[in-house]
Order: structure tokens, then sequence, then C-alpha cells
């Protein structure tokens, strides 16, 4: 039978382990002689190693100059660095993160040891203001300042290297042909989004001068401002096949984000037990400290500027100042289900259906097991008939439609009889309120409910245009009701509303399978959520 055939993979890059781990399996196989020194590998290596020595100066948040030690964002960096060189990979590597991580200042220290200790190098920085251009190069000027051991020319914007033939340089992005000239083999891209002329310009005669071999590095990095040139990359790098790989460093990677103080804290909203949780599958445990100085923040930046400099997530990081109606939803997505999909029964199977004419028409299966919705298969097609749309239809699964498009319900249930399809199509079941917006929004509340309780799940290459439409569907702030005006890619967002069908039907569901005294009472349970 037919199942999840259709997918075009973009976002299916293998999960990779943890960075540490591939910094201690290089320094262990450089210790037994197995790696080049003057491989990519072996050069991260002796970087790490140098690092160690406290021979790379930097000037920190406290105005002091003190040795490059990194964190745990930097290393994260090298991490990801490492595992593509062991793959003998060009490094190329798209980092979507918050202020104040180090980013810039480690990156300079890659580029700096390199051309300072490797012949021939040519790195070359591009920063998205004059001012910021000054500032980078400040930090690689201060490295070679405070390195004696390897004497360097400064000039206005640029270092030279007599004893390795290598130069450094920095330069704002902006003019025409930038980048273009030379044939660098580092090349740091600082704060792209931010960029303001012939961006797309500079992001590619840039790019294109670095030759596609192993021993070369290209790192983007930024904070977001929407969905433009850089973010699309980074999104685009979860593909397997993408060279760049994606990077994501929140805020909480930075230990000096905390307020001290004994003083009670009082309980955690939900949306920082989301945060509390995500942080503990990645062994960081963020306690009364973390969250009161987020808090702090919010206070001092306010909630949009706050999600845009210091995100959790990439979602938040894009929609900076945009009220998401399903925020925290790439947390959901998983890389394989936890059953055999044979073996579910009938009862389980279940879907959300709405249906369009010039829109799309989306079809969704999933399985409802244990209070758990798994999202399996999203079929989506603009125009067709009901002989067309059938192809997204599932054996023995229950479908919850668009309850308002009785015509479209009962030909899709024609077509499965006439081809024996063994599927149900039933209208799917409001919640309530008198007003249009009062039930829609509660709708909406539900679906959150599954997010926030972690019981919602949708399987990777399923989750497509579930996301694209999610990261676009914002709260309009004047009416508070959901912006679902047409949007290029994601249409009227059939997706998420064939999604909110599906939860409907299963969550009203269990209300409506109870004994009558238990009914009232899941009921009143189930709107206080709502």
């Amino acid at each position: 039978m037919r199942l999840f055939a259709r997918y075009s993979h973009r976002y299916n890059r293998p999960a990779t382990m943890d960075p540490e781990i591939h910094i201690a399996n290089a320094e262990r196989r450089f210790a037994a002689g197995s790696i080049p020194h003057d491989s990519m590998l072996g050069r991260l290596v002796l970087f790490n190693r140098w690092l160690g020595t406290c021979q790379c100066t930097i000037r920190d948040v406290n105005a002091r100059l003190r040795p490059l030690i990194p964190n745990r964002a930097q290393r994260h960096i090298l991490g990801c660095m490492m595992r593509q060189a062991w793959n003998n990979q060009p490094i190329r590597i798209s980092i979507l993160k918050a202020r104040k991580l180090g980013v810039s200042t480690f990156i300079q220290a890659v580029c700096f040891f390199l051309s300072a200790h490797y012949r021939n190098q040519i790195a070359f920085m591009l920063a998205h203001q004059a001012e910021s251009t000054t500032e980078i190069f400040e930090i690689a000027r201060l490295m070679s300042h405070k390195y004696a051991l390897i004497p360097s020319q400064v000039n206005r914007q640029s270092l030279l290297f007599p004893q390795t033939d290598s130069r450094y340089r920095c330069q704002t992005a902006g003019a025409e042909g930038v980048g273009a000239g030379g044939t660098p083999s580092l090349l740091h891209r600082s704060e792209i989004a931010l960029w303001r002329k012939n961006k797309a310009e500079a992001d590619y005669t840039s790019g294109e001068a670095v030759p596609f071999v192993p021993d070369t590095i290209i790192v983007d990095e930024s904070t977001a401002r929407g969905r433009e040139l850089f973010f699309n990359r980074f999104e685009a790098a979860h593909d397997q096949d993408h060279p760049y790989e994606p990077v994501f460093l929140p805020w909480y990677y930075d230990e000096g984000c905390v307020i001290e103080g004994e003083a009670p804290i009082g309980s955690f909203d939900v949306d920082e037990l989301s945060l509390v949780r995500r942080a503990e599958r990645e062994g960081i445990e963020l306690g009364a400290q973390q969250i009161r100085w987020r808090r702090m923040k919010i206070n001092e930046l306010g909630p949009g500027i706050f999600r845009q400099e210091y995100p959790s997530t990439p979602e938040e990081a894009v929609q900076g100042f945009t009220d998401l109606v399903l925020p925290n939803l790439r947390e959901c997505v998983v890389d394989k289900l936890p059953f055999e999909y044979g073996h579910i029964p009938w009862e389980e199977r279940t879907g959300g259906i709405d249906y369009g004419y010039h829109d799309a028409t989306v079809i969704i299966s999933s399985v409802y097991r244990d209070q758990t919705l798994f999202i399996m298969d999203v079929y989506r097609r603009v125009e067709g008939l009901a002989a067309d749309h059938i192809e997204g239809v599932l054996e023995g699964h229950l479908y919850y439609c668009d309850p308002s498009d009785l015509q479209a319900r009962a030909e899709l249930q024609s077509e499965a009889k006439k081809l024996g399809i063994h599927a149900r199509f039933r209208p799917a079941p409001r919640a309530m309120g008198k007003r249009e917006t009062t039930y829609v929004n509660a709708e909406w509340e539900a679906v959150r409910s599954l997010v926030q309780d972690g019981r919602l799940r949708i399987l990777r290459g399923a989750d497509e245009q579930i996301m694209l439409e999610a990261d676009n569907l914002a709260y309009d702030q004047k009416r508070g009701t959901p912006d679902t005006r047409r949007g290029e890619g994601w249409g009227h967002f059939d997706t998420l509303d064939a999604l909110r069908y599906n939860v409907m039907g299963c969550v009203r569901k269990v209300t409506t399978n109870l004994r009558p005294e238990k009914r009232q009472e899941s009921r009143r349970v189930s709107m206080r959520r709502w």
C-alpha cells in the first residue's frame, strides 16, 4: 500500500551527534597519528590545542583582556566544523543565533590562526555596516598584537603574515562586486540578514569566490530579520544534500544569562515549562536564575524584540515581532514513529481534510494513540476532482472534514466506495462558541494544547508545508484573530486548517465515547484548556 511516498525530503538531514563527541574523536585520532597535520581536520585540532595554550587574546564583556576559552556555543561551532572536515567536505555552516554568544569572535580566531600558521591563506570577512567591520577587525588586530610568535603587518582593515604569505581582510557588504576579487579560502559573512545594499549580489559573488574544495571554510552567521535570504538558506540547509549545515544557537547557551538571587520566582508559565523541557533535551538545566533573566529581558525589550534578538527556537527568531498562532511547532517533528503502522487498528487511524477548488485540497493522515496525535502523511494538491484527491486517502482512516463542504465530502466518500477504499468522512466537530471568531480561536487553542503537552508528533518528511504555514500564521494585532490572508507558498493556510479539523475530531471524540456522567466533566476540563 502507498504510504509516505510523495515527499522531496527537504528537511531530512540526519541529526548529528553531540559536537563534543566530534572534538573528542578528532583529538583521539590525531594523537594516534591517523590525521595528517596539514589536513583541515588536523588544522582544527591544532587550533583547539592552540586555544588551550591561552595564546589567543580577546576583550571580554567586562572590557578586560583575557585568553579565549571557548564557551558552549563556540565549541558547538568547532564540533560542526570538525564533523564536516572528518568527512573531507568543504566546511559550510549557516548559524542562526542569539546575541552575545561570541560567534564572530570565535570565527575570527579560526581565521587568524589558519592565516598565521598556514601558507597562502586568504581570509575574508564581510560585515553589514562600516562600524561593525571596524569592530570585528579589532578582534583580529588584538589577537595579532598579543601573539608575538608570528608577526604580522597591520594595515587599515587587513593583516599580512610575511612568514606564511597569507592575509586577512575585512570589508563592508553593499558595494558592487564585493568579495569577487581573489580566491579566498576562508570566508566569514557576518549578520547577513542585516545587509542592506546589494545583498543577493554580495552573497553570490563572495560565496562563488571560494573554491568548493575540502580545505576551505564559509561561515554565515546572523540573527534573524524575517524570512529573507539568510533564513531561507538556513531552512534549506536541513536537506541532507545541501552543502551547508544549519546550526541554531539559542540564548540559553550563554551561561551569563542569569540573575542571581534566592527569592522564589513563582510557578513557570506554559512557555517557560516548554523552554525548560527543550533545554533538558540538549543536556542543559534551566532554573529560576535563567527564567528570572528571561523575564527581566522581556520586560526590558518587549516580547517581540526579545524573540528576535534572544530566540529559543528558529521560529521565534524569524517571527520576532509577530505573534504566532502555533509557536514551538517545530519541536513536534520526529524522525520515526514509535509503532508499526501496519499493526495500527482502524479505530486509531484518523485524519483531517480541508477542501479547496482554486485553493489547495489538503488531506492529512494520522494515528491517534494514547491521546497523542501522530501526523504521518500530507497530501496537497491545487484544483482537481474527487477522483484525483482520492490518492491522498488511506485505508481504514476516519477523516474529519471542513464542516461547511458537505458536497465535497459526499463526492470523496462516493469515490472511495467505488474504488473499494474503506475510509470514513465526517464533519469536524466545532469548539463551543456563538461567534465564528470565538470557536475558531478555541480550536487553535486545542491544537496549541497538544503541542504544549507533547501530544502532537509530525513525521519528518510530512512536515514541510505544515512548518511553512506555521511560520507565517500570526494573529492580527487589531482584531485578535489569525491573519489568514493569502501568501505565496502557503495559500490560505489550508494544511493547518486540515490539522485543526483532525485535532478537533480526536479531542472531541474522547468526550463523546465516555459514559454520559463522565462526558460533562471531561468537556469542562477540555474547555478550560481551550
